[in-house]
């Protein structure tokens, strides 16, 4: 899913930042992660930082993003741990 905003003239164009940022955490959590999970928690965060001033949001967005994947896979690997404790 590419993330698109309106350049000049009108025409759509990816986001660069959102881009980036869901790159870089597909490179980082794409072995643990489907792309689906890391767009929707790219998406969810950046509705979280609404009203945010613009360089906070950059920021904040990989940061938030990067924390809320790294609990999935924590939360993901505990539940198996778990499943083959009591299995």
């Amino acid at each position: 899913m590419t993330i698109f905003h309106r350049g000049h003239a009108g025409a759509p164009r990816p986001n660069p930042s959102l881009s980036d940022v869901t790159e870089k955490l597909v490179a980082d959590h794409g072995a643990h992660i489907d792309l689906a999970t890391i767009n929707r928690a790219v998406l969810d965060c950046l509705h979280d930082l609404q009203g945010s001033p613009a360089a906070a949001c950059t920021v904040g967005l990989e940061y938030l993003a990067r924390r809320r994947l790294l609990e999935l896979i924590e939360a993901d690997a505990s539940a198996r741990d778990n499943s083959r404790h009591t299995g």
